[in-house]
């Protein structure tokens, strides 16, 4: 089983190193979760205290697979069983569209805001987890 995480166009690395910490791939892999795809944008956070192989990191034995970029990453959220995404309004679309898990996290980091308002309403609407 697959867990896809995203982070759009823009640098999110505080999400990627909380799933990428050992107590997070604890938890994906009592859920049955066995790999974990990580699409990282222009973020540069890559788990140091692992092994390497390529673009595979294994982090407690769990491969975690890392690309910054994609044309088309419906592909890897339609593949995935649980979607760990940032709260941005294309993604979190295209995330419920392919009827899976979702688990948005708001990027603070943004200067509007936006993600927040967006991600609290979807969820208060029981469509995903934010």
């Amino acid at each position: 089983m697959t867990c896809f995480v995203t982070v759009g166009s823009t640098q999110f690395d505080a999400l990627i190193e909380a799933v990428c910490s050992k107590e997070a791939i604890g938890a994906l892999r009592k859920r049955g979760i066995t790999q974990v795809i990580l699409q990282t944008g222009t973020g540069t956070f890559r788990p140091a205290d692992c092994e390497w192989r390529q673009d595979v990191a294994l982090v407690n034995g769990m491969p975690l697979h890392f690309y910054s970029f994609k044309n088309d990453i419906s592909g890897d959220m339609r593949r995935a069983e649980i979607i760990i995404a940032h709260a941005g309004a294309g993604t979190c679309l295209e995330a419920l569209r392919c009827s899976k898990v979702v688990f948005a996290v708001v990027n603070e980091e943004l200067m509007d805001n936006h993600q927040r308002e967006l991600g609290e309403r979807l969820a208060e609407l029981g469509h995903l987890v934010c």
